[in-house]
């Protein structure tokens, strides 16, 4: 199986990805990619779940604000992921990187959000989430 091409700038993304993710496998096959999927979501959804708890301590209702995101961080996107189930033995997600990087940044940002800037951060994470499943999805059509 040919290993993907990934570009030096690539390589540096890749690289500041694992030193978050440890063991983080990337994106060169469909099992790779499923995996690299679960641990991203999972770091970010133990971020939005402190942030959570932390906020709902100073503004309650908090929890409804950020529960979708929750739940969105636990589960998979089946519709993202499913074009990529078909038996490819190696899948494109350079597309991925930018996106799985700004959700990770958003989510070691959440140690510092107010709730005064709760509504804005949740916003911009759910764009950030967005944005990967349309990357998931060119991943899919591209494999």
């Amino acid at each position: 199986m040919p290993s993907p091409v990934v570009s030096h700038w690539e390589m540096g993304v890749l690289d500041r990805i694992r030193a978050k993710i440890n063991d983080f496998p990337g994106y060169g096959s469909e099992p790779d990619l499923i995996t690299s999927d679960e641990e991203l979501r999972a770091y970010v959804g133990e971020r939005l779940v402190a942030l959570r708890d932390r906020l709902d301590q100073e503004r309650p209702g908090t929890d409804d604000q950020l529960q979708s995101l929750v739940v969105r961080s636990a589960f998979a996107n089946q519709r993202a992921l499913a074009p990529l189930e078909w038996s490819r033995e190696s899948v494109d997600g350079s597309g991925l990187l930018d996106a799985d990087e700004a959700l990770l940044d958003l989510a070691d940002a959440a140690s510092t959000v107010t709730a005064t800037q709760l509504d804005a951060y949740v916003a911009r994470v759910t764009a950030a989430f967005d944005a990967r499943d349309a990357a998931l999805l060119r991943a899919g059509a591209l494999g």
